[in-house]
């Protein structure tokens, strides 16, 4: 950690650049450059950066070895323009790249590729040229003695991988599809243009493959068209940067010249509309489940042995079984229905709910929200859907009108298909009769904008799912509540001779409705209401019910004390605050097994 002085010093700094880099234009293309020059994010950069990521071009919002090369680039250019190349010039490369590690936020790409141009100046300095592949495992010994569980971060595992598969394969690639280059026979455009453009391909299309399998087991996706897409967005993203670098010297030199920064600004805008222009595309993404570790372990080595080996009538023939296997082995991993008759997914979004239900080959979220982070879906739920392997939701049901309960429904829409949305008739009237303002209204305009139909769930009514049944049993569809919690919709599913009970944030009036219009109503699992709050009314609602399993979403102020430990001593309690995710699953012949992901600390 920096020092106290210093940490303010390059808050400071940091200030200032952000302010210089940020005034004027627009709102998005701002958040845009602050992204690729120093690292900032914003909310409104939300949208494009989905956008990016679902093309396959997310890794250049983030700042990597591009961006340390462009800004190395640009402080060379600047001082060859000065003069000849001497040692001074590595040392001010040097300190240049120091600096700018200093101000940005600090993620490992960025150190690796920092530490490697400090390295290769610092060879410079002293006269001496060190091997690429000895100083990227250099860079990577010191990042891991310095933080160790790096080892475990997709981005550092992409970041080395791509590094080193583009060290080791490129040069072989280049020669073997594209030629080898002859300058002596070559003419003016083919020097300018055309070899550039091989080497390119030849560059997006190693860097893709040999990501490929950890793309896929980390995010769930094949991005088809990303290695075409990076012949246009890498020339793009480096504009930009220049752009941005130039952004900063016309706001501190003629601040408010806004013709001066739409010209520094159009490689930033031509990088969004691209990334736009290419989501549209038909097959941009494919989304998978994750093959597992052994299958991305086995295709990693596969790709990186085609790459480097020189191929003959035999080695094709193999090549082909391996791959036809390979394939096999994929598609098997494809297949993530549960067995048993009916599976809940209780992911962890901090003091919210979410609880994925999925039987007869459906799968149904029971609320989507969390009070704690308003961006959950993206770095929550979305990750869990996929490593479940839920591609599409049949259904999103919204217990009542708080947004820890909602508040992701609409990222979720977003990022993949939704069948309908389902709430209660007392959360559709407050939609239908409130403001713009109001989030439950904006919700309902959200859901109408991506064309997902809203239903309202009657009290009384049953649905049969697979082998379940579905039964509404709160609120009644013409009560009025003075909290909005007691409207909390509260389900009742029916399978395999047990009862699940998910109940919302229903409170004390709710609780006794409810034991009033169902005296003997008991169930095997149940949601603990309102994330767990205690009072006689909840502790005689869930002691009456008497379950065996009790999922309790919440962070971990109701956990200090812990009020139900006593009460709930012998039952199964699943506790995300305590234990991350957990699931339940409840077999065809009525055998019940929970587990736990936890979280680490």
């Amino acid at each position: 950690d920096l020092p106290t002085t210093a940490r303010r010093l390059r808050a400071r700094v940091r200030a200032r650049l952000t302010h210089l880099l940020l005034a004027g234009g627009d709102t998005e293309r701002r958040a845009l450059l602050g992204a690729l020059l120093l690292g900032a994010r914003d909310a409104a950069l939300d949208e494009v950066d989905d956008t990016f990521r679902r093309v396959g071009l997310s890794h250049l919002l983030a700042i990597s070895g591009l961006h340390v090369g462009v800004l190395a680039g640009a402080t060379a250019l600047l001082l060859r323009w000065r003069g000849r190349r001497s040692r001074r010039h590595g040392v001010i490369i040097i300190a240049v790249i120091a600096s700018y590690l200093l101000l940005v936020d600090v993620r490992m790409p960025v150190v690796r590729a920092g530490l490697m141009s400090i390295a290769a100046c610092a060879g410079l300095v002293a006269g001496r040229h060190y091997h690429a592949g000895s100083l990227l495992s250099a860079c990577v010994i010191g990042i891991l003695l310095w933080r160790p569980d790096e080892l475990h971060n997709p981005g550092f595992q992409l970041s080395v991988l791509v590094v080193l598969g583009l060290l080791e394969l490129v040069p072989d690639v280049r020669r073997r599809w594209f030629g080898r280059r002859d300058p002596l026979l070559a003419s003016a455009w083919r020097i300018v243009l055309l070899e550039p453009l091989k080497t390119g391909a030849a560059v997006s299309i190693v860097a893709w493959l040999v990501a490929l399998p950890l793309v896929m087991q980390h995010f769930g996706m094949i991005t088809p068209l990303a290695p075409a897409l990076g012949l246009v967005a890498v020339p793009l993203t480096a504009l930009a940067l220049t752009g941005a670098l130039a952004r900063l010297l016309v706001n501190a030199i003629a601040p408010g010249a806004e013709w001066l920064l739409m010209i520094v600004d159009l490689p930033a805008a031509a990088l969004a509309a691209f990334a736009r222009l290419a989501d549209d595309l038909p097959g941009a993404t494919i989304l998978v489940t994750p093959p597992g570790i052994p299958w991305t372990i086995a295709a990693m080595a596969l790709i990186a042995v085609g790459l480097r080996i020189t191929w003959s009538r035999r080695r094709v023939i193999v090549a082909v079984v391996l791959a036809t296997a390979m394939i096999g082995w994929f598609v098997t991993t494809q297949d993530t229905t549960p067995r048993a008759a009916l599976r809940i997914d209780m992911l962890d979004v901090g003091d919210g709910s979410c609880y994925v239900v999925r039987t007869g080959g459906r799968a149904i979220m029971f609320d989507a929200g969390s009070a704690t982070d308003p961006r959950v879906a993206r770095r929550r739920l979305v990750p869990a859907l996929r490593a479940l392997g839920v591609r599409r939701l049949d259904a999103i049901i919204v217990s009542h009108a708080n947004v820890d309960h909602f508040g992701a429904v609409l990222d979720l829409a977003d990022a993949l298909p939704v069948g309908v949305v389902q709430v209660s008739p007392q959360m559709s009237a407050l939609a239908r009769a409130g403001d713009q303002r109001d989030a439950a209204a904006r919700l309902f305009d959200g859901l109408a904008a991506r064309s997902v139909p809203v239903t309202t769930a009657a009290c009384g009514r049953e649905t049969v799912v697979g082998p379940s049944r579905w039964t509404w049993l709160h609120p009644p569809d013409d009560a009025s509540f003075d909290a909005v919690n007691d409207a909390s919709l509260v389900l009742r599913i029916a399978v395999s001779g047990r009862t699940v009970l998910l109940c919302g944030d229903i409170q004390r009036r709710a609780m006794l409705a409810l034991l009033e219009r169902e005296p003997s109503l008991r169930a095997d699992v149940i949601e603990l209401p309102h994330h767990g709050s205690f009072h006689d009314v909840a502790a005689a609602f869930v002691t009456g019910l008497d379950p065996r399993i009790v999922l309790q979403s919440t962070g971990p102020r109701r956990l200090r004390p812990d009020r139900w430990a006593t009460l709930l001593a012998d039952t199964e309690r699943l506790i995300t605050a305590r234990d991350g995710a957990s699931w339940v699953e409840i077999d065809a012949d009525g055998s019940t097994r929970v587990g736990r992901f936890r979280r680490p600390d």
